[in-house]
Order: C-alpha cells, then structure tokens, then sequence
C-alpha cells in the first residue's frame, strides 16, 4: 500500500459544503467527519492505492441526498471530481376516507413517507378531474419524508366512483384508492319516471333507424366485391398444382415478401414470422417451404451471398449441386422468382452474376423468373427496372413488403402483393399451356438443357 495517498469526501447540500470521510494512506487514521453519517461511511483502502476512491454509504437516509466532492492527492498530484446523489423514497398506500354531509360529500386522502413531494390528483370513473377543487397539502417529517393530505368537497349528481391518485415521478408510481359514491342518494318519483320515458324513447327511436337501415339495405342492390377480395378469392380457388420459388441475395427482403403473402392472403392478425426475417444465419438462409392453400405452395431458397470479390458464393454447395438438385424437381410446376432491393444499385460484377443466373433458369425452366422490387416506399430505381426488363423478364413487380415493425394494414401494400401473387398463378397457368402434350419428348428435351448448365465453367453457388 503507498504511504503518500490522501483522500477526502465532501458532500454539498442546500448551500452548506461538509466533510464526510477522510482517508490517510494508514487505515488506522481513515475516520468519520459528519456525525450524521458517523458509522455509514466506507473507504477501500486497498483500492486507493490502485486509484479507486469509491465511498460506500450504507443505511442510506433522505438527508443523504446532494452533490459529492472527491479529493485525492497521490504523489504529490491532485484529482477532483463529483458525483451527484438522488434518494426516492415510495409513498404508503393512501387511505381515502368519506363523509356525507347534508348538500355535499367530504372525502380526505393521506398517504405518509414518501420522497419527494408528490403529485395528488382525484378522478371518477367517466373521466372528470376534480384536482383543481382539492385542497392537498404536503408536510415535510422529522425523517425528511413527505406526507400527503388532500381534501375534496362537492355534490355529484348521480353515482360515480372517485379516486386519489399518487403520483410519484422520479420512482414512476402511481398508487390509488377508489370510493364508490351516490349509493345512499335515491332519486325522487318524478326524476326516476322521467328518465325512465327517456330511455324507452330513445330504445323505441333506436328500433325505428336499425329497421330502417334493414330495410335500405334489402332494396339496395349489393356491390361486387372490391379487387383485394377478387384476387384473394382467385388465389383461394386456384386449382393448378404450383410452386412459388423464390431466390435472392441476403437482405433483399425475401423472408418479408414471404410473411407478407401469408399475412395478406389470411388476412389475419398477428403478423407472424414464419420465414424467420431478420434471424441470424443460418436460421436466417435455410429453405423453408409454407403450404399457403392446397394447391400453392410458397418455397424460399437458401439465399445466396456476397463475397469479396462481389461474386456468389458458398463454401458448401456449388452451382453444380443446386443445377442438379433442380433437375430432379418437375420444373414446369415451379414459378420462378428473384427478389432484390429497389433501393439497391447494381455494380458491374453483380450485374453479369444475375445475368448469369437468368440465363441459367431460363435453360432449366424455359422462362425468366419474375423480378420483385422491394422497398417500395424509399423509391425504385429506374435503372433496375430497365435491366431486368433488358434481361428478358415479363414481370417486374415493385412492393412495399410487411415487416416485424411495419405491419400498419393498407389497401395499397395488400394488392401489391396479391397482384405478385396473381401474376404467379398466371404464370403458372401459360407454362401449363406450353407443355408438350408428350411425356417422353419433354423429359427427353429437359437433359441437354441440363447438361449444358453443368458443363459451363464459371463458379456460382448458394448458401445452405
């Protein structure tokens, strides 16, 4: 321990600056100034010497509170600084008393020791304020503790039930106690014969505009049904076997698209996750397949990633696996789809990398994939339009996706997705329309579109 540390804690309160503790390098000379915190006070004295001159203050009391000055003096060099010490003390349940007088009722509310001063305000039930006709007054204690008393005299006309609040900011409590009041006020003959016509007025009156609306309604003929429940009927009723591939690079907001085809197609709260938007890898890449009718399945492909060199890749499944694995599959039941950013430029790189995956589903599949251009709300890019158009795509859908924290319904955002999803189905209805009525001839005519993709050279493969 070094012999040459002098510590000291002063505490300033209420324009009054005291010592509280000083500390000498020998432990038997670390004593107590204040002597409303004799006994309290803590040093570490093995810590000092490592330039940790923390004070610990135990039983802590509301005369405690105020700004704290540390000194040390080490080596000859000198440090200051301060710290700021703030004590809450919760207020007692309050107790909420009533008197019936001849005109009037008379209710008191007491809630003791609490700090600070508090906040008493009285309620009803219907949602009047009464606080500006109370009379609350806040007593300050020998032990520093506030104790609140709060009166509130008036009539109320009917029965209601009224309540003392207590509000203690700092600690962010609200303590109450509630009286029911009116009970033992009964309403004279006349009063009560009078209300009583008023209501059976008013239900008769209520009886005559509903059978009115009924009748309205029967002679009104009814409207066809807007294009959100067209196209959610179309989807519901479609009969074709499809599936709904859908590729993409990471974080181009394929999980959302997905979660917003079974948000809007259910039309059903909550938002559910169920593509696992947002996760970590891999949760976040692996396939997922959702049965969104019977007929529909939705199929989100591991998705690809971005590596220095800003090319696809993987360190687990090349292109040849992926080519394979979706020569396997019945190609003419799946609708292909690529979903990118709309806010997202394309470097030349990426650009030859997409051409090539175009390129290589369109031998596999007869046909481009559509493109869906999300973020939608930050504004497309013209350019990416213009280049899958280029590329050869019929469709290119530009959406505003569902998310964990934008799920806010509109018309708007729900038929861009249903109008993605009929585009779909259309889709899937022509490449039924173009298959070969032949079996044979069309299994015959798939291998060399498949040994053509495996004999290609360049390197462009998927994250599982």
């Amino acid at each position: 321990m070094r012999k040459d540390i002098v510590g000291e804690w002063l505490q300033k309160r209420q324009g009054r600056t005291k010592s509280i503790h000083l500390f000498h390098q020998s432990p038997e000379l670390s004593h107590v100034w204040d002597h409303g915190v004799t006994g309290r006070s803590t040093m570490f004295p093995s810590a000092v010497a490592n330039g940790n001159a923390s004070l610990l203050i135990s039983n802590v009391e509301m005369t405690d509170e105020g700004e704290y000055i540390c000194f040390i003096v080490m080596d000859g060099a000198g440090y200051r600084d301060t710290a700021v010490l703030t004590v809450v003390a919760s207020y007692e349940q309050p107790e909420l008393q009533q008197v019936l007088e001849q005109e009037a009722v008379s209710l008191s509310c007491v809630s003791r020791k609490g700090f600070p001063a508090a906040l008493v305000s009285w309620i009803d039930d219907r949602g009047g304020s009464y606080s500006q006709e109370a009379i609350t007054e806040l007593t300050l204690t020998p032990e520093g503790l506030y104790d609140a008393h709060s009166r509130l005299k008036r009539a109320f006309s009917s029965q209601r039930r009224v309540c003392c609040i207590i509000t203690n900011s700092p600690l962010q409590e609200r303590k109450r106690s509630c009286v029911q009041l009116g009970a033992e006020q009964q309403e004279d003959g006349r009063t009560r014969d009078i209300y009583t016509l008023m209501v059976s007025v008013m239900f008769v009156i209520v009886l005559l505009i509903l059978l009115y609306c009924w009748y309205c309604r029967k002679r009104t003929p009814q409207k066809s049904p807007g294009p959100t429940e067209k196209n959610r009927k179309r989807i519901s009723s479609f009969s074709q076997l499809v599936t709904v591939r859908m590729l993409s690079l990471r974080r181009q907001g394929l999980s959302s698209l997905l979660n917003s085809c079974l948000y809007i197609y259910e039309d059903k709260e909550p938002y559910q996750n169920v593509a696992s938007s947002r996760a970590p890898a891999p949760l976040g890449t692996q396939a997922l397949e959702i049965q969104l009718t019977e007929s529909i399945t939705l199929k989100k492909e591991q998705l690809f990633e971005i590596v220095e060199d800003k090319t696809f890749w993987s360190p687990k499944d090349s292109k040849e696996v992926y080519l394979s694995r979706w020569r396997d599959e019945r190609s003419k039941d799946f609708i292909n789809v690529y979903v990118h950013r709309g806010d997202m430029k394309l470097y030349d790189v990426l650009q030859k990398e997409i051409k090539q995956l175009f390129e290589d589903v369109k031998l596999l599949t007869e046909s481009y994939p559509i493109t869906v251009l999300t973020k939608k709300n930050r504004g497309v890019e013209k350019e990416l339009k213009y280049f899958f158009l280029n590329l050869g795509c019929r469709h290119v859908v530009s959406v505003h996706n569902y998310t964990i924290d934008d799920h806010s319904r509109s018309s708007d955002r729900d038929n861009d997705i249903l109008d993605f999803m009929n585009i779909c189905l259309d889709e899937g209805l022509r490449s039924t329309c173009e298959l070969d009525p032949s079996p044979s001839s069309s299994a015959s005519s798939l291998i060399p579109l498949i040994n053509t993709l495996l004999s290609r050279k360049k390197s462009f493969r998927m994250d599982p």
